[in-house]
């Protein structure tokens, strides 16, 4: 009975329940209307199909809503909303109070539609606030699988969708206005799910999200999607603002810390502490180079065009292509500290590229010289970085048929304070980019771009005051044989240097001057060879800096080269042509530019002083080849030990046939303590108070050729080579000091004839050169020395080189000496041999580049001759008794002088050879030989 009594008591209460749900429904159905029509003072109508509410679940249910603008003018959103459930609803606050009170108000499946002015998108409207905000206390709030579209009002074009929205809010005031969010009330927490989302970036470019969720400021989306809507060759024969074609594909990417809004000034901003982005590619395409003409605005083509502050950014395995030209398969990029201002700058603190692998492709076209009234540009906007930083990372430079060019490894870059300002109207030869410093390392580098070379660096430092390089070698492409074929280069470079540095750097580039001066170049180690090609010749020596229409100046106040080797060789043939060992050079304040008119001794540079210290050099002159020990080379001093000159073996038997005399020297040493090149920017000249050579033996040989094989050269006289040295040449003194001098003359008949000179010490006094003088006094040659090994030779030589007849004078006498000492010199050409003693020998010789004459005497005691056939072996009985009762009737112990006939100089032969013919003319007449 208990039991049916509570069912009983169940039924009515359910059945009371019903019947006042079902009152409720109605009085809802009625109220409704009338609360949204006196409480609605938004710009927007408000219907819907039907309206029901749940007594027991507490939730109210309107389906099939529309909302439209009440005007055109004023409201820009259209929704159609399949249902909306009100959870928790508070039916006594509604009857009583006519507010609509609740915990949660669900949307489900809206679809929306905007049309809004794009312009107004990026700036901020204060929204009104409505009374319908004070009539609504709903804390949660939330639209499940909604769509929503924007439109342009002007032309009615899609610029921006999403759909499968889901939209989580909590702690809902809907009284209060969110001005910063744009949106007409404020919220505590948001959770958003949107899939499918496309924006319209500008009007060649759109943004497309598969997936984007947010909840407690993180963001994570996936497929990201920034696409060209128009062709390559659209955008590059079309008329766009846009300077850059970007095609960006990003799997996945998260932000922490999002919050957004709109700031004072109406600027839209986002604010985000991290940004990781991972495998994602970037393609860039070529500039337009058709682009409309530029405007002078702010809002063209800014990189940003909104308010942006991101603590960092992290791009990780990602892949680039810039125009086909710059592409990479693996970058890796962290940002901090990014800050954007809407019309002012973008600022970073930190831009890292790390573990990165870049190749770069040259041009498959030669770039025209820019004569245009400005160059362009990527964006138009200002970029400060304040560190940028490449770490462990790898450069592939190549040609259009991807033949390596150019190769780093291993590089760490860092460069500070970088400021790039595209923003100006006139910017012929105009460079928008300054820094305060940076450094660069590679482990190392790899050139191969040279025509004939290919250029290897070990490893390498180069900062903004300093450069540091090992192991630097430039390897010849082509062997010397083959580049002795070609007729472009002089010279086949083959190069290693241990060790480069330039310790305090600097350079600058203001309005298209480039300047570089550095304190010091030093160079450790070098060892060079170098392959010269003798059919090239050089047609400047000038060095073109210009090439990149920049002025270029290069100041070096000292370049030092430590402990090197240097060789030369012929390149067709191999044959070693100098060469120097353990070489030190050090130059100083050196200039380099295109404007510079005159060289130092040639070179296409120009510098104040050098230092030059060698070992074991060599030196091929063509007939000849000299070798020297020791060498110290100042502009102020000269030092040379142990030289050697030596006619070359494969030279001799063209020597033969142009009667060119063979020398062989000896020098212990030659010094010159004082030493003056004059300005070594300007004319150079050699002037010194003295030059010292110590222990100098020299023998000349002179050939007797037959005349069917003999090819004439003429041989100027020293006075002739003086006079037309090209060059001021300016020598107060020339010392020989215990040296000796042979001279040899060949006899196709007979033995060679030959004289010599021993314990030689001699002075020359003002020898000059007749470049740009027209007085000169003469130069006068004091010679003094054991004649034969035996005679005392006591000579005088004057000649001035200004005199173009070559006139000279040479007077001499030689005292006690056995006469037999004299038969090399005379028995091969006069066909006899003396014997006796002869006590003095003089001389007085006269002459110019044609003919000679002069005195020659002799006195002697019990002299005797005996003439010779021709042969020179059989003697002539009869005239060597006539001759010797001769000079038994001449002797009178007195000096007995003859004058010696015009004799014809052979201008095939040597100033010697000239000698040797007056002093065989006098011996003629002394010794009655006729």
């Amino acid at each position: 009975m208990k039991w049916k009594k509570i069912s009983l008591g169940l039924i009515f209460l359910f059945f009371l329940g019903f019947v006042f749900n079902f009152g409720i429904n109605n009085w809802i159905k009625s109220s409704l209307p009338t609360f949204i029509l006196t409480r609605n003072d938004t710009p927007y109508n408000f219907t819907y199909s039907d309206v029901s509410y749940s007594f027991f679940q507490r939730q109210m249910f309107i389906s099939d809503i529309n909302i439209a603008p009440k005007s055109k003018k004023k409201g820009i959103y259209t929704i159609k909303v399949k249902k909306i459930i009100i959870h928790g609803v508070k039916f006594i606050r509604f009857i009583l109070f006519k507010d609509l009170a609740a915990d949660l108000i669900e949307i489900d499946q809206p679809d929306i539609i905007i049309q809004q002015n794009v312009d107004s998108l990026n700036h901020k409207n204060d929204l009104v606030k409505y009374k319908l905000g004070n009539s609504i206390q709903i804390g949660k709030f939330e639209i499940n699988h909604g769509n929503l579209a924007l439109f342009d009002r002007t032309n009615g074009i899609k610029k921006a969708s999403l759909r499968n929205l889901n939209l989580h809010l909590s702690g809902v005031l809907w009284y209060r206005v969110n001005n910063e969010k744009r949106i007409p009330v404020t919220y505590d927490k948001i959770k958003l799910e949107i899939s499918d989302i496309f924006y319209q970036l500008n009007e060649i470019h759109q943004l497309q999200l598969k997936k984007f969720k947010f909840k407690d400021g993180l963001l994570e989306t996936s497929q990201i999607l920034l696409h060209p809507n128009i062709s390559e060759d659209q955008f590059k024969n079309g008329n766009y603002f846009q300077k850059s074609l970007l095609d960006i594909k990003i799997p996945t990417a998260k932000v922490k810390n999002l919050d957004w809004g709109y700031d004072n000034n109406g600027y839209f901003f986002l604010r985000t502490s991290k940004i990781v982005i991972d495998s994602t590619y970037i393609a860039i395409k070529e500039k337009n180079t058709k682009s409309r003409p530029k405007i002078i605005t702010e809002h063209i083509d800014r990189i940003i065009p909104f308010n942006l502050n991101i603590d960092t950014i992290q791009i990780l395995k990602s892949k680039l292509n810039f125009n086909d030209h710059i592409t990479s398969n693996n970058i890796n990029i962290e940002i901090q500290k990014v800050i954007n201002k809407v019309n002012d700058k973008i600022t970073l603190e930190n831009l890292k590229l790390y573990d990165n692998s870049l190749v770069i492709k040259q041009n498959d076209h030669k770039t025209a010289k820019n004569n245009s009234d400005r160059f362009t540009y990527l964006f138009d906007d200002v970029l400060e970085i304040k560190n940028f930083l490449i770490a462990n990372s790898h450069v592939q430079y190549s040609n259009p048929d991807n033949n390596s060019l150019l190769e780093m490894g291993n590089i760490n870059y860092s460069i500070h304070d970088i400021n790039i300002n595209t923003i100006f109207t006139n910017t012929k030869k105009y460079i928008p980019f300054s820094y305060s410093r940076f450094k660069l390392e590679a482990s190392h580098i790899i050139y191969n771009g040279f025509k004939y070379y290919n250029f290897k660096i070990g490893k390498m430092l180069l900062s903004d005051h300093k450069f540091v390089a090992n192991n630097l070698n430039l390897i010849p492409t082509i062997s010397p044989k083959k580049f002795s074929v070609q007729k472009d280069s002089k010279n086949l470079f083959k190069i290693y240097i241990k060790h480069i540095t330039l310790p305090n750097l600097n350079w600058s580039l203001v309005n298209n001057n480039f300047n570089l001066q550095a304190s010091s170049v030093i160079i450790n180690k070098l060892d060079a060879s170098m392959y010269q090609n003798p059919e090239v010749m050089v047609s400047s020596k000038k060095i073109h800096l210009n090439k990149y229409d920049l002025n270029t100046e290069i100041r070096i106040d000292t370049f030092l080269i430590g402990k090197s080797t240097i060789n030369q060789y012929n390149a067709y043939n191999g044959k070693l042509t100098s060469s120097v060992k353990d070489l030190k050079l050090s130059l100083h304040n050196i200039t380099v530019k295109d404007s510079l008119d005159k060289y130092t001794f040639g070179l296409p540079f120009s510098f104040s002083k050098f230092n030059i210290v060698g070992k074991d050099i060599y030196h091929d002159m063509g007939y000849h080849s000299i070798h020297m020990n020791n060498l110290l080379l100042t502009n102020s001093s000269l030092y040379a030990i142990n030289i050697k000159i030596r006619p070359q073996k494969s030279q001799l038997s063209f020597m033969r046939k142009r009667g060119i005399d063979a020398y062989t020297i000896n020098l212990l040493k030659i010094t010159i303590p004082k030493l003056n090149f004059g300005s070594l920017d300007k004319e150079i000249e050699f002037s010194t108070p003295k030059i010292t050579f110590q222990k100098m033996e020299t023998s000349i040989h002179q050939f007797d050729i037959p005349n069917n094989i003999y090819k004439p050269a003429y041989k100027p006289f020293f006075s002739e080579k003086l006079r037309k040295l090209k060059f001021k040449l300016n020598i107060k003194e020339v010392d020989f000091i215990n040296s000796s001098l042979t001279y040899e003359e060949e006899s196709l008949h007979n033995n060679t004839g030959k004289i010599f000179f021993t314990n030689i010490h001699a002075k020359i006094k003002n020898l000059s050169s007749g470049f740009k003088a027209s007085n000169l006094p003469d130069v006068i040659i004091d010679f003094k020395s054991n004649f034969m090994s035996s005679g005392k030779l006591s000579a005088i030589w004057k000649f001035n080189p200004l005199n173009k007849t070559d006139s000279f004078t040479v007077q001499g006498i030689i005292n006690q000496f056995p006469a037999e000492k004299i038969d090399p010199f005379i028995k091969p050409y006069l066909n006899i041999s003396v014997q006796g003693n002869i006590k003095k020998v003089s001389f007085d010789y006269n002459g110019d580049n044609t003919v000679g004459s002069g005195l020659f005497g002799m006195d002697y005691q019990d002299l005797k001759v005996t003439l010779y056939k021709k042969n020179g072996e059989r003697e002539k009985k009869f005239l060597s008794s006539l001759a010797n009762l001769a000079l038994v009737k001449n002797s009178k112990d007195t000096l007995k002088m003859s004058e010696i006939k015009k004799v014809e100089r052979s201008k095939d032969k040597s100033f010697f050879n000239f000698l040797w013919k007056l002093t065989l003319s006098g011996l003629k007449e002394t010794l009655f030989i006729f």
